[in-house]
């Protein structure tokens, strides 16, 4: 038991998705694990910054499209899930970039304040 007084919060999700699909909870564990592996072994490939202007000017003509934003190039996100994923995003939901190593609290601008990405918008 954890300090949520029952199953981890995390278990419990695994447990309502095995019942959906008829695996166990140790199975779809399993699979996420798998899945976030092959994830990181292509990261590379797919979560990347724009590398040229054109590519950002795209980015930029989505988010004025969907919502009347100008000039923006991500949307940055954070969740708590045992540790701090921090996750920028294109408009159509493209992860950019990627942190999920911050356990606990720790505040939206001290991420980005240790990121590279904050030079690059400097």
């Amino acid at each position: 038991m954890g300090p949520w007084g029952g199953h981890h919060p995390i278990a419990t999700i695994q447990d309502d998705a095995g019942d959906l699909n008829g695996m166990s909870q140790p199975t779809v564990s399993l699979v996420c694990k798998q899945g976030a592996l092959a994830l990181v072994a292509q990261r590379a490939q797919w979560i990347k910054m724009p590398q040229h202007d054109t590519e950002q000017n795209n980015i930029i003509a989505g988010f004025h499209s969907i919502c009347g934003f100008r000039q923006v190039t991500g949307a940055i996100d954070c969740t708590h899930i045992e540790s701090r994923k921090w996750a920028v995003t294109n408009a159509t939901l493209e992860i950019m970039d990627i942190v999920a190593h911050w356990r606990g609290s720790t505040h939206d601008s001290r991420i980005f304040n240790e990121r590279s990405l904050k030079q690059r918008f400097e």
